[in-house]
């Protein structure tokens, strides 16, 4: 995700729903600052733990709709697997769109499979390329790429 994302040296990233915090730490050795924000003590336990040693790293206690930063404090954010999780969708992408600084990016990652219990079909791709126009987002992009034996869908949106 983070060579996707792109970040450089004076970038802010945020990563919405970050887990253990992996692309958090991989952030962090290309960006000024990398935070990460996932509404799970539990994982924010192990990222923390995970990323001793990082001076430019951060975790934070929130969901997706109620994100405690100012607006426009990031320049790139991303969410991977995890915006089938969020109980408001809308809600949380219009959180992201406030945060991001004007021509910022964001960038949603899900397994395109709806098989799988993670994963989503393409009727979902078209739904949330819907909401990212909706609450602001411009220059809404898609690619596919394939990861660890099945497809990842990428929608690109612009502030």
């Amino acid at each position: 995700m983070v060579d996707l994302a792109g970040p450089g040296p004076d970038d802010r990233t945020l990563d919405v729903g970050c887990g253990p915090g992996a692309a958090v730490r991989a952030a962090a050795s290309v960006a000024r600052e990398a935070v990460g924000v996932d509404p799970s003590v539990r994982m924010l336990k192990i990222a923390r733990r995970r990323s001793r040693g990082h001076s430019n790293v951060r975790f934070v206690e929130a969901p997706a709709h109620k994100l405690p930063f100012g607006d426009g404090e990031f320049d790139v954010a991303w969410t991977v697997h995890a915006l089938h999780h969020w109980g408001d969708e809308g809600a949380g992408l219009a959180e992201v769109h406030r945060i991001l600084s004007p021509g910022g990016r964001l960038l949603v990652m899900e397994a395109l499979d709806p098989g799988k219990p993670w994963g989503i079909g393409e009727e979902d791709v078209d739904r949330i390329s819907r909401l990212l126009r909706e609450v602001g987002f411009t220059e809404v992009t898609r690619s596919n790429h394939a990861s660890d034996g099945f497809d990842e869908v990428v929608l690109t949106a612009t502030r």
